[in-house]
């Protein structure tokens, strides 16, 4: 991991207890007139700027320098037996499924907009600061846009939008976007998506081996889930209406005990229906969530989401179909 690390950003400058201090990449970019010092502690896999207050994971950081988790770096990490097994399915069928779809549709590799710009708890300039406080006024806490390497950017296509990165298997599969301060589109996706394996919030599920994974449309609903009900639970999304059967493969990959399925208060049918089709993909529960009629999708309702997952059903093939029209009363 350091010689990775060094080999972009330079050999460290010193060394600090635990800490092992370098000069800091982001500084400059993030529009703060001085450069910092980036504090790395590779006990604990963390970093830290207390200029630019950049900070994260030490994987979150090799994705910033480099755009991807090296393969090498997946396979071995910690040494967990356990994690590189699951890390070692997930990349391997990654691999697999990228090659396959490159083969059909001929896809040009994803990259981050060259606009793009990490954000951090404390930006270097106005768009940074608008992108940072639409997240946490939508009750996105710092952890979770640190968990996910999100950006923004103040020029280009993307002027106006926070950029969340989508990794699956530490390889960037797509990236999507939210209007914070444009008069564009309410959303914008990357070029050249593989949007058949793209999940959001995958591989943080992979890396905590989160208990229950719980499967929505869009990020927000996906962030609703995640840590909400126990600390266990983690939230994932489709980006989408459509569940891609390597996205159902994917899903069972992940080490988890149960995958609870639940769209918007108008998908009650297609919610079983993806519940069904996943659950032929897994031996894992699989269960689902109706949201009342009326009551918008799981972040409109992530105050009421512990009634939700209390009261959620799991699916059989027979009654599940049967109750297509369950509604909460």
């Amino acid at each position: 991991m350091q010689d990775l690390i060094e080999a972009s950003i330079g050999f460290h400058s010193s060394v600090t207890g635990s800490e092992t201090n370098y000069p800091c990449p982001f500084c400059i970019k993030l529009g703060h007139g001085s450069q910092s010092h980036l504090h790395v502690n590779y006990m604990k896999e963390r970093y830290l700027c207390h200029g630019c207050l950049s900070s994260g994971s030490l994987i979150g950081l090799v994705r910033l320098l480099y755009g991807k988790v090296p393969k090498s770096l997946i396979e071995t990490k910690d040494g967990n037996e356990v994690s590189s097994i699951i890390r070692k399915t997930i990349n391997d069928a990654f691999r697999k499924a990228t090659a396959d779809q490159e083969e059909e549709e001929q896809l040009e590799p994803v990259e981050l907009p060259k606009e793009f710009i990490h954000l951090t708890k404390k930006p270097g300039d106005t768009m940074g600061e608008i992108a940072r406080d639409y997240l946490l006024g939508r009750d996105v806490p710092d952890r979770f846009i640190e968990e996910i390497g999100a950006g923004y950017a103040k020029e280009g296509r993307f002027k106006g939008y926070a950029i969340f990165p989508i990794y699956v298997g530490g390889r960037l599969v797509t990236f999507t976007s939210r209007a914070v301060c444009s008069t564009g589109a309410k959303a914008q996706h990357a070029p050249n998506s593989k949007s058949r394996l793209a999940l959001f919030n995958y591989d943080t599920a992979a890396d905590m081996h989160a208990k229950r994974v719980f499967i929505g449309e869009g990020p927000f609903d996906a962030w609703a889930f995640h840590h909400r009900v126990e600390d266990s639970d983690a939230g994932v999304a489709l980006l989408g209406k459509v569940l891609h059967n390597d996205q159902a493969r994917l899903l069972d990959m992940l080490p988890c005990e149960e995958l609870v399925m639940c769209l918007d208060d108008t998908e009650h049918a297609k919610t079983i229906e993806f519940a069904g089709k996943l659950k032929a993909f897994t031996s894992k529960k699989v269960s689902y969530i109706l949201l009342k009629e009326g009551s918008g999708d799981p972040h409109d309702n992530r105050e009421n989401l512990d009634y939700y997952v209390k009261h959620r059903t799991e699916y059989d093939a027979v009654t599940s179909r049967l109750s297509g029209l369950r509604k909460f009363l």
